[in-house]
């Protein structure tokens, strides 16, 4: 019987060495995943900027488990672990799904990794705009909308993927203010009205910009003869203030348009002569580089920075009313022969 005993207290106390030991193991490995999840968060090194301080291991378990509870994510604590090693780890091999996808966005927008906006953006370009997936989930979240505002600035998003997202988020087409339209049609652009600066390159499809009366800045690239958009399509147009019409074919007119200070018709084969810009008055910045129809400017009083360089129709007779140029850009135009009235002249290229 005691040898009994015995052996029963030897297997026991080895199973509680071994669970001792088991548990060390298992919040030692605990502990380095939130070490990981620390070094890559912004936030949390904000909070705890001391590591080496006595209590900094309790303190971290302690502000991992108030996070979980405020952000009330409907998932287990040992996921909320997981999804945060995730994202320490290469965000692109993430398996999103319509159930996930909302936890990640918020996991990493609150702990502010240094991988953050990358995710954001390649959620936005590879599943949004891509797949048209995932944005009826994310559609709430301020980061993902700007940053998708943020790609209508300086990307050539196509048609639908402007439309899936106008179909969710009726009210982000209201917050559009810089677009590049290049690939989008007539009846998606008529939906974005509050847009003040608009690039065109191309796009056969557009028509007219009428409706966008808060427009300032407008730019359109002429690569090929068929091109939209003719004197009708901006000639209801009148708070532009920059315009951009490089070897323009079909605009002829723009007199219209009397609050211009930055004006481009360069190109030999644009279509804005002198009629067309006779009763401007306030413009700054002329560049009419390689643009034969143009042949005098004296009525442009206020300009500061010209280019009427190449085979610009520009002469001597052309600038010599001008007072305060101070940048003149006339390289290989031999109609120039004197810039000397020009008091103001800081840089002058011939």
């Amino acid at each position: 019987m005691f040898k009994t005993y015995c052996v029963f207290i030897i297997h026991y106390t080895l199973y509680i060495i071994h669970y001792t030991l088991h548990s060390h193991t298992i919040l030692k490995h605990n502990m380095q995943n939130l070490l990981k999840i620390y070094q890559k968060s912004i936030y949390l090194q904000n909070l705890l900027t001391d590591v080496n301080q006595n209590n900094f291991a309790e303190n971290l378990i302690e502000l991992f488990k108030k996070i979980f509870d405020i952000l009330n994510l409907d998932i287990s604590y040992e996921l909320f672990i997981q999804y945060l090693l995730d994202l320490t780890h290469n965000y692109k091999n993430i398996f999103f799904t319509n159930q996930n996808i909302y936890q990640y966005i918020v996991l990493a927008n609150y702990f502010q990794f240094d991988i953050t906006n990358d995710l954001f953006n390649h959620i936005v370009v590879e599943y949004i705009f891509k797949q048209n997936i995932f944005y009826n989930k994310l559609f709430t979240c301020n980061e993902i909308n700007q940053c998708i505002l943020n790609k209508f600035e300086k990307n050539k998003i196509n048609d639908n993927a402007i439309q899936y997202v106008f179909k969710i988020n009726k009210n982000i087409c209201n917050e559009i203010k810089i677009l590049d339209a290049s690939y989008i049609t007539q009846n998606t652009l008529n939906k974005c009205k509050n847009v003040t600066e608009l690039y065109i390159e191309c796009n056969d499809d557009i028509g007219q910009v009428n409706n966008l009366q808060q427009l300032q800045k407008l730019c359109i690239i002429n690569k090929i003869k068929d091109f939209g958009i003719y004197n009708y399509g901006i000639s209801q147009t009148f708070n532009i203030k920059k315009l951009y019409l490089p070897n323009n074919t079909k605009i002829t007119n723009i007199n219209h348009l009397q609050l211009l200070e930055d004006l481009d018709i360069s190109g030999n084969i644009n279509s804005i002569g002198q009629h067309g810009v006779s009763q401007l008055l306030f413009i700054k910045i002329l560049n009419a580089q390689d643009n034969p129809s143009i042949n005098n400017i004296n009525h442009l009083q206020l300009l500061e920075y010209v280019d009427i360089s190449l085979n610009c129709g520009i002469d001597q007779n052309g600038i010599f009313k001008l007072k305060f140029i101070r940048y003149l850009n006339a390289k290989r135009n031999n109609k120039i022969a004197s810039v000397e009235h020009l008091q103001f002249l800081e840089n002058y290229v011939k």
